[in-house]
């Protein structure tokens, strides 16, 4: 009966202490400031890469934290994530702005999840006491900045590069791979020829809005009355009749093949099954070669929008176009794609 009553003393003990354990580690975590973070970096990862940055805090007066040796992991499409525990205590009654630092590269200032860079004009960010999410991956973090980090992209760092070619050391080794090679050195050149340095810190306080004072007094009196003047009317003129371009139509187009597209070195394939239209003048700008051709510059378009200047279209990628005209003298070409998703098939 002892042996009984002592194991049940020893079971209410441990599930007390598991429940008091449970709560303190519940009232912990309730009680931080998390930040979890989505940035997007320029160059060319694995999916085991983990990424270190540090994160500054600022409010209108100026820095009030800094973290350092956060770490990220790559998902996917040059995307990293990750959770940042604001350890230390935060007026969470103010406004934030935050400045990103990534290991070797280009630093940038945030003062809400649409506003970074120059138009950062005060901090905007409102942080809450649980699980804040932030998702900046709309703005690109530009590669090259390597230790000591000056904020800028130079011939110094490309020159700390080009020595360590080959080398298995972290020093210069921008993407992680675990080697220095002509894709590190492609993204600090290519961030060199934009002249891109560390976003400027002038932070500035919210300007608080007043209401102007109204008139005070009466009017003056006593003010002759002004005489009225006959104001000539002028002479309506008849609108002329748009009168619609000769031939102008839809040319639709059924553009089927393949898009291959070469990023620092590798070439990936991707198949090309689409129903299109744009408008045209007349119906002979409407034939299979010129749809073929309009595809084409418009993939081009994408590829240097997209692919930051570091990926190349395939000319001779096999791109067919069965193209059909119909006459529509009101014909508006449809709205520019604007997202680099790809959510297309690989070539078999």
């Amino acid at each position: 009966m002892k042996n009984k009553v002592g194991f049940l003393i020893f079971v209410l003990s441990l599930l007390l202490f598991m429940y008091l354990g449970t709560l303190f580690a519940y009232r912990s975590r309730a009680s931080g400031v998390n930040l979890e973070l989505k940035l997007k970096l320029q160059g060319l990862f694995a999916l085991d890469t983990k990424i270190k940055l540090r994160v500054d805090v600022y409010n209108s007066t100026g820095k009030v934290a800094q973290f350092d040796n956060v770490l990220l992991n790559y998902t996917n499409n040059n995307l990293f994530e990750g959770l940042v525990i604001l350890e230390q205590n935060l007026d969470l009654n103010v406004p934030y702005a935050l400045f990103i630092k990534p290991e070797n590269y280009l630093g940038q200032l945030f003062c809400s999840a649409t506003k970074s860079g120059s138009s950062c004009q005060y901090p905007e960010l409102i942080l809450t006491n649980s699980l804040n999410q932030l998702d900046l991956s709309t703005k690109l973090f530009y590669a090259g900045d390597l230790a000591p980090q000056d904020g800028k992209v130079d011939s110094g760092d490309l020159s700390t590069i080009f020595a360590n070619i080959g080398k298995t050391g972290p020093t210069a080794d921008i993407n992680l791979d675990k080697i220095v090679n002509g894709v590190d050195y492609a993204l600090a050149q290519k961030t060199l020829s934009l002249n891109k340095n560390d976003d400027q810190i002038t932070l500035e306080a919210p300007v608080t809005p007043t209401t102007p004072p109204g008139p005070t007094g009466s009017p003056p009196t006593g003010f002759p009355t002004p005489i009225p003047t006959t104001v000539p009317v002028p002479t309506s003129t008849p609108t002329p009749t748009p009168v619609p371009q000769s031939g102008r139509g839809r040319c639709n187009g059924i553009v089927t093949g393949q898009v291959r597209i070469s990023y620092l070195g590798q070439t990936e394939c991707r198949v090309l099954n689409e129903t299109d239209y744009r408008c045209v003048d007349s119906a002979s700008e409407c034939t299979n070669a010129a749809c073929v051709d309009f595809t084409k510059t418009e993939i081009r378009s994408m590829v240097d929008r997209c692919g930051y200047g570091m990926a190349t279209f395939d000319e001779s990628s096999p791109i067919s176009c069965q193209a059909s005209y119909t006459t529509d003298p009101s014909c508006q070409d449809p709205p520019e794609e604007t997202s680099c998703d790809d959510n297309s098939q690989t070539c078999p």
